[in-house]
């Protein structure tokens, strides 16, 4: 993601946004009429309007087709850029996204680098990763916001997240015999 961004995370999509007014926009799309991804992007996903510059690419071994048109957000003039990329044969990674016409050619260059990152993981990549759960513990004597959020496995900001998910504003404390919320990776 370009430095700056704001990301939204949503249950269907990912939106990230920037404060020049830059959007982008990923998601997952079902492939039901079985295209190829220029199919895709001009025939489902622009429903036949006109897209301009479309042509197929290769992104990390997948077939992607890209495509622009004018448009507006938040009544802004842009360039709104399209991205297919053929995941799997039933589903495409989709990439949306809003281009300010006054953006440097720094930013573009970014956004592109972005969207064309994108790649599957791999089965040890995969295997790497672990869900992460939360659990109900009941503080005990001497237990604090720091020692019961230590092992949360995140990098940082333990303790604001303890207060967060808990409740506990800024200057409150634990209290032993109540239940607390913990999130721990399995």
């Amino acid at each position: 993601m370009p430095e700056g961004f704001k990301i939204i995370n949503q249950p269907s999509q990912v939106i990230a946004t920037s404060g020049e007014g830059s959007v982008m926009v990923f998601d997952f799309a079902a492939n039901k009429n079985a295209q190829d991804p220029m199919g895709f992007l001009r025939n489902d996903w622009m429903k036949g309007e006109a897209v301009s510059g479309a042509e197929n690419v290769t992104i990390n071994g997948m077939r992607a087709a890209t495509g622009a048109f004018k448009g507006t957000i938040n009544n802004v003039p842009m360039t709104i850029r399209l991205i297919a990329i053929e995941f799997s044969p039933n589903s495409f990674a989709r990439f949306q996204i809003g281009i300010p016409n006054n953006a440097s050619a720094n930013l573009v260059d970014a956004l592109k680098r972005s969207s064309y990152s994108f790649s599957k993981l791999s089965a040890a990549e995969k295997n790497s990763y672990k869900p992460y759960t939360l659990h109900i513990v009941t503080a005990k004597a001497g237990d604090t916001v720091a020692s019961l959020s230590a092992g949360f496995p995140y990098k940082s900001l333990n303790s604001e997240r303890f207060r967060m998910l808990n409740g506990i504003g800024p200057q409150g404390n634990v209290i032993a015999g109540k239940r607390y919320k913990v999130i721990r990776a399995q």
